[in-house]
């Protein structure tokens, strides 16, 4: 798995997380109060399945909860490396 963040939601989350490493919230949450413009339900569930599957966000175990809540789970060091592989600009064409 290519270990990027070009996706412009996921990168949201992500950059929230950098100033608020220790936030905590569910999807609903996160639409609500992290991310300044209105996304779509579909979309920032995909951006979430994604920083999960790069390890950048870890679901917690919420017994009893009815939503799935999210917290960072690397380094903000880790973060800002894998933000910043995400800014590289594509090769030229020649």
């Amino acid at each position: 798995m290519e270990r990027t963040l070009t996706d412009p939601i996921a990168r949201k989350v992500a950059e929230y997380l950098l100033d608020r490493p220790q936030a905590c919230d569910s999807a609903a949450g996160i639409r609500t109060f992290w991310l300044l413009d209105p996304v779509r339900e579909d979309e920032l569930l995909a951006a979430l399945d994604r920083l999960c599957e790069l390890e950048v966000l870890r679901v917690l175990p919420s017994p009893g909860a009815e939503a799935t809540r999210y917290r960072l789970a690397m380094s903000t060091t880790e973060l800002v490396a894998l933000l910043d592989a995400g800014n590289v600009p594509p090769p030229r064409a020649h």
